[in-house]
């Protein structure tokens, strides 16, 4: 028995939503970590950096949304490492346009910095989180852990690293200190987040049905 035809789509967003600020009026010293707090989402990696970047970038300020069996360890290191003025939790935001705003006004990078480990279901996963960074303009900072990595790669849409903190230390002074850098990867950044508007996967799909 003949069934009608399919196809699975991947995640997107609807762009219509989205109203991305100039790279002019962007403070690209806000950084943005969205997603749930257990160990291999990797926020600790972030948190163990931030010392050493605001030494050198005393501006620099980490935006943390969404909320998980790591929440007090990470609010607990942060305090003894003396970077509460640096670093706010917004807890988990289950209204999907308050994050996209707060994306569009505070986001400067987008962090999704994976622990890889074998067997990881992140390795065949497609993580929402980072096209919506991309949608929003954010260069985004990932591992080698998510497929769309290689995509942000080939497309200098931001920055694959090794789980290290020097390859994210690294990366970040680069975008920090350089408003040109910042500004092309953010460019590129939108120009790869339009593949993933809700409207241009559907299009696509449905031509390719055809």
């Amino acid at each position: 028995k003949n069934s009608a035809p399919f196809q699975v789509v991947p995640i997107g967003f609807n762009k219509e939503n989205i109203t991305v600020k100039p790279v002019g009026i962007i403070d690209r010293f806000n950084l943005i970590f969205v997603g749930f707090l257990f160990e291999k989402q990797g926020l600790q990696l972030v948190i163990e950096v931030l010392p050493k970047l605001i030494k050198k970038f005393p501006k620099v300020h980490l935006t943390v949304i969404g909320s998980g069996p790591m929440e007090d360890e990470i609010k607990k290191t942060v305090h003894t490492l003396n970077l509460t003025a640096h670093v706010t939790f917004m807890g988990y935001m289950n209204n999907h346009q308050e994050i996209v705003e707060l994306l569009t006004k505070k986001g400067g990078i987008g962090l999704a910095t994976y622990i890889p480990s074998i067997g990881d279901y992140t390795y065949n996963a497609d993580p929402s989180k980072i096209k919506l960074y991309l949608l929003c303009g954010l260069p985004v900072i990932t591992t080698n852990v998510p497929p769309i990595a290689k995509k942000i790669a080939e497309k200098k849409a931001g920055f694959v690293i090794d789980y290290s903190q020097e390859d994210l230390l690294n990366v970040l002074e680069e975008l920090l200190s350089d408003y040109d850098v910042y500004s092309i990867v953010r460019k590129n950044s939108l120009k790869l987040g339009s593949e993933f508007d809700t409207a241009v996967i559907l299009d696509t799909s449905f031509k390719e049905l055809k």
